[in-house]
């Protein structure tokens, strides 16, 4: 193998770890909103007024609707022509 094409492989390889990291994190983060915000919900329920459990519902739908528009906007770029 040339030196050019392992170059290409390395810069190829990276640029793919880097395109998992973004990914990764653009699900994980609005995915841990979405589960922390219905786990204190759950758990918390008798503790919390009831203006809290909105908020908290309304700040997990929201964080759904952002994984939602995400996951699509990857389908919709990635589909056959």
């Amino acid at each position: 193998m040339s030196t050019q094409n392992q170059v290409s492989d390395q810069e190829r390889t990276q640029l793919l770890r880097g395109v998992f990291s973004k990914v990764a994190h653009d699900l994980k983060t609005p995915l841990a909103c979405i589960i922390g915000s219905l786990q204190m919900t759950l758990q918390m329920k008798d503790k919390l007024s009831e203006q809290q459990i909105d908020d908290l519902l309304t700040a997990a739908l929201k964080e759904a609707h952002k994984l939602d528009a995400f996951i699509m906007d990857m389908l919709d770029k990635n589909k056959p022509a």
